[in-house]
């Protein structure tokens, strides 16, 4: 269209040329188009003044076309201009793609690579698969074989713990027995003792006793072990878990333990009326030195001598505290000794073993041993054996766990 716009003006300026020349060799030649009656000679002198572009051009009629040229050249140059915009633009475009498509090229390239090694990968898989499940059946009839054995080694246990009778292993503790005998034994005028403190020295029977004295006569007993606890809100739950089966909130203090103990005891109450049946609890605290090391406020003793007036009478139990140290020199005594008043408790102290107690206490053993401690030496060994086995079939099992761990990775 530009190029028909050009053709166009140079045919219009074309033609203004050739009318200009003619009027001009009209005038020259003496005026021969002009009638004769009209004739008439000029004076050599006078010069007849050229008509002008612009006034030609105006006679002609082509500044109406000019102008709208004009016009359509301005147009069409701000045509020009968008479509250069638009170029840069396609142009920006065009390269982003291209970063875009070396981008996602570079990609594909590694993921190619990584899959030229998956049909080897996915035969290791399916073969540590297999040897996987051979392992898991393996190490399901040797866990099988180790649960019989614990159960055989508990028979054992039992029959050995039968054979050995209290008169046999503790002679020299039969006055402490008796004692402890009378304060456990059920009667229906003579209430438990609230509260009984044993110490001594280390390996002298005092948990043993405490123990047998309780289960001859079937008492419910909630043993705690304190070098098994290691902090006061692991022993509070560990309290209220014995008690009752049912998930409890988290007890961050003595008065959370106490509230939550009062409910279960009334719970506990509430089934109690069904059955017929009350329910005493035998509270045992071994080692209640390290458990009184963890109390920062030095009156743990004194709110567990006050348990049962704390809980409004609901629970019901007696407290045995066993010990290294007499009573009066606990570490928490300086502070509640003028308030235990009534709440001192029982106090029975275990002497150590003498040589010639040592001496009796192993020559019973032997003579009531006989042909039973062959049976048990077997019945260990075995033991020992097959706990050897589901020990190498658990490393196996670990190490096939760790490399199919590093082969996923």
């Amino acid at each position: 269209q530009n190029l028909f716009d050009v053709h166009s003006i140079s045919r219009s300026s074309s033609n203004l040329e050739n009318t200009l020349q003619q009027q001009r060799s009209r005038r020259s030649s003496g005026g021969h188009d002009t009638p004769t009656s009209f004739a008439f000679e000029r004076s050599p002198f006078v010069l007849t003044p050229k008509p002008s572009v612009y006034e030609a051009l105006r006679n002609t009629g082509a500044i109406a076309v000019l102008e709208s040229l004009e016009a359509q050249l301005k147009e069409k140059e701000g045509e020009i201009t968008l479509l250069q915009s638009e170029i840069s633009d396609l142009e920006r475009t065009r390269e982003s793609m291209a970063r875009e498509l070396v981008n996602l090229s570079t990609i594909n390239e590694k993921l190619q690579e990584q899959t030229q090694n998956y049909p080897i990968l996915n035969e290791q898989y399916k073969d540590l698969e297999r040897r996987y499940d051979a392992l898991l059946t393996m190490y399901g009839e040797k866990q099988e074989e180790a649960d019989e054995l614990r159960l055989d080694l508990a028979d054992v246990k039992t029959l050995y713990r039968a054979q050995m009778s209290l008169s046999d292993s503790y002679s020299c503790r039969l006055s402490i027995y008796s004692s402890l005998e009378k304060l456990f034994l059920p009667n229906p005028t003579i209430p438990y003792p609230s509260h009984i403190y044993i110490h001594g020295n280390n390996n002298t029977g005092k948990s043993t006793i405490i123990k047998y004295a309780l289960n001859k006569h079937n008492h419910t007993i909630l043993w705690f072990d304190c070098r098994e606890i290691y902090s006061l809100n692991m022993f509070y739950n560990t309290f209220i878990s014995l008690l009752s089966n049912n998930t409890n909130p988290t007890m961050k203090n003595f008065n959370d333990f106490i509230r939550i103990l009062r409910d279960v005891s009334i719970q506990d109450m509430n089934n109690v009326k069904k059955k017929k049946t009350k329910s005493y609890y035998f509270v045992v605290l071994h080692h209640i030195e390290l458990l009184l090391n963890y109390d920062t406020t030095g009156h743990l003793l004194y709110l567990l001598f006050k348990l049962n007036e704390l809980t409004l009478g609901y629970f019901h139990h007696s407290l045995i505290l066993i010990g290294h140290q007499p009573f009066y020199q606990l570490s928490q005594m300086n502070q509640i000794e003028a308030e235990l008043g009534v709440l001192t408790p029982i106090t029975i102290f275990v002497p150590a073993y003498t040589r010639m107690e040592i001496v009796t206490i192993l020559q019973n053993i032997l003579t009531r041993m006989n042909y039973s401690f062959v049976f048990i030496f077997l019945k260990f060994i075995k033991c020992v054996l097959i706990f050897i086995v589901v020990h190498l079939s658990r490393r196996t099992l670990y190490d096939y766990h760790r490399s199919l761990y590093l082969i996923r990775t």
